[in-house]
């Protein structure tokens, strides 16, 4: 069996290493925003965004209910032409308007 010393270091030695790991990753996804890749749905965002200050929480969930795209999938997904393009529509049938946010 380990001694409590050795388990003790073990485990500090673990934690260190998660740290590391952990700064590590932030650190190279800081990098690629900072090289301006977009990012995760922040195009889908704007356009729940805007259907909010035109049409309120109601319009929201009418886009919701018409895409199968929730306020926080729409946070968390990357923004892909298949799903900007259905928000784009159902943000045209909500406010018979074309939708303003760039999609290509």
């Amino acid at each position: 069996m380990k001694s409590a010393a050795a388990h003790i270091f073990i485990m500090s030695r673990k934690s260190l290493l998660t740290k590391q790991i952990k700064h590590i990753i932030i650190e190279e996804i800081s990098n690629k925003f900072r090289e301006g890749e977009s990012h995760m749905g922040q195009k889908m965002v704007d356009i729940y965004h805007l259907i909010g200050k035109e049409n309120g929480m109601r319009g929201q969930m009418r886009l919701a209910m018409l895409t199968g795209i929730m306020t926080a999938d729409a946070k968390n997904l990357p923004d892909t032409p298949d799903k900007l393009a259905q928000l784009a529509a159902a943000y045209k049938k909500i406010t018979k308007k074309e939708c303003p946010v760039d999609i290509l």
